[in-house]
Formats: C-alpha cells, structure tokens, sequence
C-alpha cells in the first residue's frame, strides 16, 4: 500500500492473480470489526498507470461475503455481488463513466442495500440482497490483482481517498 501524502489518497496495489473468489481469497485489504445497522461508504478514483478493481466488502467468512467494487469487468463498471455459504451470486452490475467514484453500502437487519455515484451527492442504486450472518461482520476496503480479465493478467492498483462507517443515532 502506498500512501499519496501529498493528494491524500492511499493506494492499495495487488499482483496478478490476488482475488476473493472461490479458494483464492488473498487480496489486499483493510478491514474493521462491527455490529448491528451501519452505511460504509468510500471515494475512488482511477490508478495513473494500471487498471484499479476494488470496493467495498462485507466479510464474515472465507464461504460468506458482500463484494461491491468498480472496475472488475472494465474501466467504468459497478458490481454488487456476494458468496453466501459457498454459492456466487449476482445482484447489480452496471456502468458509471467517470474518474471519481463513490461507493456506499447499506445495513439494515439483513438487508444490504447498494448505490454508487459520481459525485457523492446524487447516488444511484446498484442492488439490493439478504445476507444473514450474525454480528459482528468485517467491513473495509479491498483490491483485486486482475485475473485474467480485461485482455490478461495485470497488477491493479485502487486509490481511496476515505472510507467511512455511519451509524444510526
């Protein structure tokens, strides 16, 4: 990880072939306990010089996690997908064309509920699923050395400018 002192930013890089799929779950990431209702949100922004694919992620364990990324399929693209109890799953997956990201994912009970946008003010939705795993969960940041995907295999590199957990009062 690399941290740009001078933009405020952190990069986060991964060798090709570091992923949180099936049995390679050896991606970079910087992750934090918690319980109950919460909204994570952070800011992306594309690498300089390599392709970026990462997000947010929900983890409770290796057979149950929340994944809500860009980049993974191409530049622009937003995915919103999850392993539950070993089974891959699919709940959104679009394209937001800008060089600023904004990723939030929401709890409430069960229900996670996931928006993206461009500009941190206007969100829009990106999907909606049930995920049951009992308190506390991890939540953070992650980056995924690209696997064979876009033309090949590359190193990766996500820049965050923050990640942030809220609460209800």
């Amino acid at each position: 990880m690399i941290a740009d002192t001078a933009n405020g930013w952190l990069e986060m890089r991964s060798a090709s072939g570091r992923n949180l799929h099936g049995g390679n779950l050896n991606a970079p990431r910087l992750m934090l306990e918690i319980s109950g209702d919460f909204a994570i949100e952070t800011k992306m922004m594309v690498s300089d010089d390599m392709p970026s694919v990462g997000g947010l992620l929900v983890w409770k364990d290796e057979r149950n996690f929340i994944r809500f990324e860009k980049g993974l399929h191409g530049e622009h693209e937003i995915g919103f997908s999850s392993n539950i109890d070993g089974d891959w799953q699919y709940y959104g997956r679009g394209l937001l064309v800008s060089s600023i990201t904004y990723l939030r994912l929401e709890r409430s009970g069960e229900t996670f509920k996931a928006y993206c946008s461009s500009d941190g003010a206007s969100w829009l939705t990106c999907g909606e699923m049930r995920f049951s795993a009992e308190d506390p969960v991890q939540v953070g940041i992650y980056d995924i050395g690209n696997v064979g995907i876009r033309g090949g295999h590359n190193a990766t590199a996500a820049r965050f400018d923050y990640f942030r957990v809220l609460k209800p009062s």
